[in-house]
């Protein structure tokens, strides 16, 4: 499993909900997020916090979600972003899967 645990601001991933239900997050689609913001932020090294805005990354937090709602079970999903309000140069890879962390980290390790 991915060792990469963040020494960051606890506080982002309620800013960050504010941010989405100040987008019209329907109150499922908050409890969820809420239960996702913990576990995505408690993941995110603290030197890649400030990689982006709080909007920017409400606007990544609510579109992995959406992405996260259209795998199908016992499937991978894997998709490369690269948004022009991202840093020249980064992309964003999202991999959505059933727990198998072993792919997670095999895909992460290629792709560093």
């Amino acid at each position: 499993m991915n060792a990469t645990h963040a020494a960051n601001d606890s506080s982002l991933p309620s800013v960050v909900l504010a941010e989405l239900e100040k987008g019209g997050l329907s109150p499922q689609r908050l409890n969820e997020a809420q239960v996702f913001c913990r576990a995505f932020f408690a993941r995110v090294g603290a030197s890649d916090v400030t990689l982006h805005t709080t909007v920017q990354w409400a606007a990544l937090v609510g579109s992995l979600l959406e992405f996260m709602q259209q795998r199908q079970a016992a499937r991978a999903t894997v998709r490369v972003l690269s948004p022009a309000d991202v840093h020249a140069g980064r992309s964003l890879l999202q991999i959505v899967t059933d727990d198998m962390p072993f792919l997670v980290d095999t895909v992460s390790m290629i792709v560093s």
